[in-house]
């Protein structure tokens, strides 16, 4: 077996963005694995050899001289891969797992098992799952789920012979037509709303986990990483995603603490990360309910607690002043520091603004990239730098997969779930 590449991968509180072209090779794959503090100023290196097969003798002598573990990417993804990693704690993103009452729990996971289709990673959201002020605690509303999956095409072609009435009239163009209207318009995600399922009415959508831990760790649309920044129920876990999402947690929490004072409240914190993902997006002033965010923060303050108190205090620049309230460093060195480790999207679109802004000014840039984000974190604009960066992501995703949804869903279904919308938004409270 012959080596092609070697690639050392290092953290200091983010996952450095790979190519996945080399990941992705239909080679073979050798990892090794030495994970310290995520959250801390140490480094952790995964070590990823790409091998390729040159012939069964010398794979087979160059087995039996290796003790890592040798992991066909013809057969498996990236995402099989990486759960393969024994080494990783089990308590590492044990603060993504909220917990519910047991008898909702088992009613959530029974659902995955009416499904054929492989599901890799998957998740329960919304107001069908958390209680949310401004809804009736009698009333049932439709519960969100995600699905992520390795190969979409295969799962539509699957989920189509056992679960057609699912789809649209798109169904009749077949599982290569799905996948490619999942895969290349709007946020990646194909949505089937208003399925019967058991005794609940739910929404499904479902994504490749490839797209997923991309949004993850880069912010690409935040589609789907803005949901994920707020409670979500866990019901099938997965190693990689786990490691992306401990990514996208630690992204939210440090753009929120560029937006905010040096001096603020926890409710304040989780109210400007629930805000991260609505920036832009057009359904915030037509379709939804404009007090969604406080609504979903003032019922559900313990989950965020629970989501992100261990990140918090793993933060070197942020202290708990009592139990509500924080402060944290506003100098323009501990500022730039954060701005260099936003998720890499965003980081760029920052940039981009203030070089603009510059330029707009005449004033020449410096060559070293830290003294830009030293001069990024000390202008006043920053913010805004911020918040621009933030609309220029989420905004036409948000509005392409908003269309799309009309396609998947049908006529009917999509005129039902706007009407819904559209009641909420109107009779908001």
């Amino acid at each position: 077996m012959k080596v092609i590449q070697s690639i050392k991968i290092f953290h200091r509180n983010s996952i450095q963005r790979y190519p996945s072209s080399l990941l992705l090779l239909s080679s073979s794959i050798t990892i090794t694995h030495n994970f310290h503090n995520f959250h801390n100023n140490n480094f952790s290196t995964f070590t990823i050899n790409l091998t390729s097969q040159t012939s069964t003798n010398s794979q087979s002598s160059s087995s039996s001289s290796s003790s890592s573990q040798i992991i066909p990417t013809r057969l498996r993804t990236l995402s099989d891969q990486i759960a393969a990693i024994e080494n990783i704690s089990p308590n590492f993103g044990k603060n993504q797992h909220i917990p519910i009452d047991n008898e909702s729990n088992e009613k959530l996971k029974k659902i995955l098992h009416n499904f054929n289709a492989p599901i890799r990673y998957a998740f329960a959201y919304g107001s069908g799952v958390f209680f949310q002020k401004g809804y009736d605690e009698k009333s049932k509303p439709m519960i969100d789920f995600i699905f992520a999956v390795s190969y979409p095409q295969h799962w539509h072609s699957l989920n189509l012979k056992q679960n057609k009435n699912h789809y649209s009239f798109i169904r009749n163009l077949g599982s290569g037509a799905i996948s490619s209207l999942q895969e290349n318009v709007g946020a990646g995600i194909y949505f089937n709303p208003y399925v019967q399922m058991d005794d609940m009415v739910i929404k499904y959508g479902v994504i490749s986990i490839n797209k997923m831990c991309q949004d993850l760790l880069d912010w690409e649309n935040l589609y789907i990483s803005g949901r994920m920044q707020k409670p979500i129920k866990i019901l099938r876990d997965d190693a990689r995603v786990r490691l992306a999402q401990q990514v996208n947690l630690s992204g939210s929490l440090r753009t929120a603490l560029l937006l905010l004072p040096k001096d603020f409240t926890e409710e304040q914190l989780y109210l400007t990360i629930a805000a991260i993902s609505f920036k832009g997006d057009f359904r915030r002033f037509i379709g939804e309910n404009p007090n969604k965010i406080k609504n979903v923060v003032s019922t559900q303050i313990n989950n965020f607690n629970l989501l992100y108190s261990s990140l918090i205090h793993a933060l070197p620049n942020v202290t708990f002043i009592d139990d509500n309230n924080l402060q944290q460093d506003d100098s323009p060195k501990a500022r730039a520091q954060m701005i260099q480790k936003l998720p890499r999207i965003l980081k760029n679109k920052v940039q981009e603004e203030y070089k603009m802004a510059m330029i707009r000014k005449g004033i020449t840039l410096p060559s070293d990239e830290k003294e830009i984000f030293k001069n990024i974190a000390s202008s006043e604009d920053y913010p805004k730098y911020i918040e621009t960066g933030l609309r220029q992501i989420i905004f036409w995703p948000a509005i392409t997969q908003s269309l799309k949804g009309i396609l998947t869903a049908g006529m009917f279904k999509s005129g039902k779930y706007i009407s819904n919308k559209l009641g909420k938004w109107m009779f908001r409270q």
